[in-house]
Protein backbone atom coordinates (compact mmCIF):
# COMPACT_ATOMS: atom_id res chain seq x y z
CA UNK A 1 0.00 0.00 0.00
CA UNK A 2 1.59 3.16 -1.45
CA UNK A 3 -0.25 6.45 0.28
CA UNK A 4 1.01 9.71 -0.80
CA UNK A 5 -0.06 13.38 -0.76
CA UNK A 6 -0.51 14.52 -4.74
CA UNK A 7 -0.61 17.42 -6.52
CA UNK A 8 -0.71 15.84 -9.90
CA UNK A 9 -4.56 14.36 -9.83
CA UNK A 10 -6.35 16.49 -12.76
CA UNK A 11 -8.76 19.03 -11.36
CA UNK A 12 -11.63 17.55 -12.76
CA UNK A 13 -11.08 14.44 -10.80
CA UNK A 14 -10.65 16.74 -7.71
CA UNK A 15 -13.38 18.29 -8.15
CA UNK A 16 -15.81 15.11 -9.16
CA UNK A 17 -14.49 13.68 -6.14
CA UNK A 18 -14.84 16.51 -3.50
CA UNK A 19 -18.48 17.55 -5.16
CA UNK A 20 -19.42 14.04 -4.65
CA UNK A 21 -17.85 13.00 -1.55
CA UNK A 22 -19.60 16.62 0.06
CA UNK A 23 -23.02 16.48 -1.24
CA UNK A 24 -23.43 12.40 0.60
CA UNK A 25 -21.65 13.26 3.97
CA UNK A 26 -22.89 16.98 4.09
CA UNK A 27 -24.48 15.95 7.26
CA UNK A 28 -21.03 15.81 9.14
CA UNK A 29 -20.02 18.63 7.15
CA UNK A 30 -20.42 22.26 6.95
CA UNK A 31 -22.39 22.69 3.04
CA UNK A 32 -26.01 22.06 4.27
CA UNK A 33 -26.82 21.46 1.11
CA UNK A 34 -25.57 19.54 -2.29
CA UNK A 35 -22.55 21.39 -4.10
CA UNK A 36 -22.88 22.56 -7.71
CA UNK A 37 -20.36 22.33 -10.66
CA UNK A 38 -20.50 25.92 -9.70
CA UNK A 39 -19.50 26.16 -6.53
CA UNK A 40 -17.01 24.00 -7.27
CA UNK A 41 -15.28 25.99 -10.13
CA UNK A 42 -15.01 28.73 -7.56
CA UNK A 43 -13.74 26.63 -5.24
CA UNK A 44 -11.15 25.27 -7.60
CA UNK A 45 -10.33 29.48 -8.23
CA UNK A 46 -10.51 29.94 -4.82
CA UNK A 47 -7.58 27.32 -4.06
CA UNK A 48 -5.29 28.22 -7.37
CA UNK A 49 -5.64 32.52 -6.35
CA UNK A 50 -4.04 31.21 -2.63
CA UNK A 51 -1.49 29.48 -4.23
CA UNK A 52 -0.37 32.46 -5.58
CA UNK A 53 0.28 34.27 -2.02
CA UNK A 54 3.56 33.31 -0.80
CA UNK A 55 3.45 33.75 3.22
CA UNK A 56 -0.29 34.79 3.22
CA UNK A 57 -2.30 32.06 2.04
CA UNK A 58 -5.75 30.85 4.16
CA UNK A 59 -5.84 27.72 2.33
CA UNK A 60 -3.67 24.71 1.02
CA UNK A 61 -5.33 21.13 0.34
CA UNK A 62 -3.88 18.42 -1.84
CA UNK A 63 -5.47 14.88 -3.53
CA UNK A 64 -4.23 11.43 -0.87
CA UNK A 65 -3.83 8.92 -3.19
CA UNK A 66 -3.48 5.35 -2.91
CA UNK A 67 -1.16 3.76 -5.77
CA UNK A 68 -2.14 6.75 -7.84
CA UNK A 69 -5.98 6.69 -7.10
CA UNK A 70 -6.88 9.53 -5.22
CA UNK A 71 -9.25 8.77 -2.47
CA UNK A 72 -9.49 11.62 -0.05
CA UNK A 73 -9.26 15.28 -0.09
CA UNK A 74 -7.37 17.03 3.10
CA UNK A 75 -5.18 20.12 4.16
CA UNK A 76 -5.48 23.17 5.48
CA UNK A 77 -7.81 26.03 5.84
CA UNK A 78 -8.78 29.36 7.87
CA UNK A 79 -4.86 29.66 7.91
CA UNK A 80 -4.18 33.13 10.15
CA UNK A 81 -0.78 34.25 9.94
CA UNK A 82 1.34 36.43 12.41
CA UNK A 83 4.80 38.20 13.01
CA UNK A 84 6.91 37.61 16.36
CA UNK A 85 7.78 40.70 17.87
CA UNK A 86 11.25 41.52 16.68
CA UNK A 87 11.52 39.05 14.10
CA UNK A 88 10.65 39.68 9.95
CA UNK A 89 9.75 36.01 8.87
CA UNK A 90 5.82 35.28 9.25
CA UNK A 91 4.18 32.51 10.69
CA UNK A 92 1.07 30.74 10.92
CA UNK A 93 -0.29 31.46 14.24
CA UNK A 94 -2.95 28.41 13.52
CA UNK A 95 -4.51 26.32 10.90
CA UNK A 96 -8.06 24.46 10.62
CA UNK A 97 -7.25 20.55 9.59
CA UNK A 98 -9.76 19.31 6.93
CA UNK A 99 -10.24 15.99 5.50
CA UNK A 100 -12.98 14.54 3.41
CA UNK A 101 -12.75 11.00 2.34
CA UNK A 102 -14.62 8.32 -0.47
CA UNK A 103 -18.20 7.79 1.61
CA UNK A 104 -17.72 3.86 1.29
CA UNK A 105 -14.39 4.27 3.47
CA UNK A 106 -15.97 6.08 6.26
CA UNK A 107 -15.73 3.64 9.38
CA UNK A 108 -12.93 1.34 7.78
CA UNK A 109 -9.44 0.39 8.44
CA UNK A 110 -8.08 1.97 5.39
CA UNK A 111 -10.16 5.67 6.46
CA UNK A 112 -8.03 4.55 9.69
CA UNK A 113 -4.45 4.41 7.43
CA UNK A 114 -5.35 7.49 5.39
CA UNK A 115 -6.29 10.00 8.02
CA UNK A 116 -3.73 8.67 10.51
CA UNK A 117 -0.97 9.24 7.09
CA UNK A 118 -2.84 12.77 6.34
CA UNK A 119 -2.35 13.73 10.55
CA UNK A 120 1.35 12.24 10.31
CA UNK A 121 2.49 14.44 7.57
CA UNK A 122 0.61 17.61 8.62
CA UNK A 123 2.15 17.36 11.73
CA UNK A 124 5.31 16.74 10.60
CA UNK A 125 5.48 19.62 7.59
CA UNK A 126 3.58 22.29 9.86
CA UNK A 127 4.96 21.89 13.08
CA UNK A 128 8.75 21.43 12.81
CA UNK A 129 10.92 24.46 11.50
CA UNK A 130 9.71 24.05 7.57
CA UNK A 131 7.45 26.35 5.23
CA UNK A 132 5.17 27.87 7.52
CA UNK A 133 6.23 27.02 11.01
CA UNK A 134 2.91 26.49 12.26
CA UNK A 135 2.40 26.64 15.99
CA UNK A 136 -1.21 25.42 16.03
CA UNK A 137 -3.15 22.61 14.26
CA UNK A 138 -6.64 22.31 14.81
CA UNK A 139 -9.81 20.53 14.36
CA UNK A 140 -13.30 20.77 14.62
CA UNK A 141 -15.89 17.28 15.00
CA UNK A 142 -19.64 17.29 15.30
CA UNK A 143 -20.29 14.50 17.87
CA UNK A 144 -22.43 11.92 16.31
CA UNK A 145 -22.50 8.30 16.57
CA UNK A 146 -20.73 7.53 13.28
CA UNK A 147 -18.02 10.02 14.04
CA UNK A 148 -16.46 8.55 16.83
CA UNK A 149 -13.87 6.21 15.17
CA UNK A 150 -12.76 9.64 13.67
CA UNK A 151 -12.33 11.14 16.83
CA UNK A 152 -10.62 8.34 17.88
CA UNK A 153 -8.03 8.64 15.18
CA UNK A 154 -7.19 11.96 16.16
CA UNK A 155 -6.67 11.32 19.96
CA UNK A 156 -4.92 8.46 18.92
CA UNK A 157 -2.28 10.49 17.04
CA UNK A 158 -2.06 12.76 20.31
CA UNK A 159 -4.99 15.63 19.17
CA UNK A 160 -6.30 16.66 22.54
CA UNK A 161 -10.10 17.71 23.07
CA UNK A 162 -9.85 20.91 24.16
CA UNK A 163 -13.44 21.82 24.77
CA UNK A 164 -17.36 21.11 23.34
CA UNK A 165 -19.41 23.70 21.60
CA UNK A 166 -22.62 22.64 22.81
CA UNK A 167 -25.66 22.91 19.89
CA UNK A 168 -23.07 24.35 17.69
CA UNK A 169 -24.91 23.60 14.68
CA UNK A 170 -28.24 23.16 14.16
CA UNK A 171 -29.67 21.41 11.09
CA UNK A 172 -32.52 20.43 9.07
CA UNK A 173 -34.53 23.21 10.79
CA UNK A 174 -34.92 20.49 14.25
CA UNK A 175 -31.43 18.89 15.47
CA UNK A 176 -28.94 20.40 17.26
CA UNK A 177 -25.31 19.14 17.26
CA UNK A 178 -22.71 19.75 19.82
CA UNK A 179 -19.43 20.16 18.18
CA UNK A 180 -15.59 18.49 19.39
CA UNK A 181 -13.17 20.28 19.78
CA UNK A 182 -9.08 18.98 19.02
CA UNK A 183 -5.59 20.55 18.80
CA UNK A 184 -2.23 20.05 18.32
CA UNK A 185 0.87 22.69 19.25
CA UNK A 186 4.05 22.91 18.37
CA UNK A 187 5.37 21.92 22.00
CA UNK A 188 3.21 18.58 21.54
CA UNK A 189 5.13 17.78 18.51
CA UNK A 190 8.42 18.35 20.65
CA UNK A 191 7.34 16.29 23.44
CA UNK A 192 6.23 13.21 21.06
CA UNK A 193 9.36 13.68 19.22
CA UNK A 194 11.67 13.57 22.41
CA UNK A 195 9.78 10.64 23.98
CA UNK A 196 10.17 8.81 19.87
CA UNK A 197 14.49 9.98 21.04
CA UNK A 198 13.67 8.38 24.62
CA UNK A 199 12.09 5.04 23.48
CA UNK A 200 14.19 4.29 20.71
CA UNK A 201 17.85 4.99 23.34
CA UNK A 202 16.07 2.62 25.66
Amino acid sequence: MSLSLSRIVPWPVILDNVKKWRSEQSDILRNPKPLTNEDQEKYKAFILEQDTHRFGEKISMSPITLDGEMLAWGGLTNMEWSIKKGEMSRFVHKAELSFIAQTSLLNTDLYDAMFTYFLTEYKRAMLRDGYWKCYRLYSETYDLPHRQRHIGILEANGFKREGVLRGHIFRDNQYFYDVILHAFTKEDYEKSCNMETGASRG
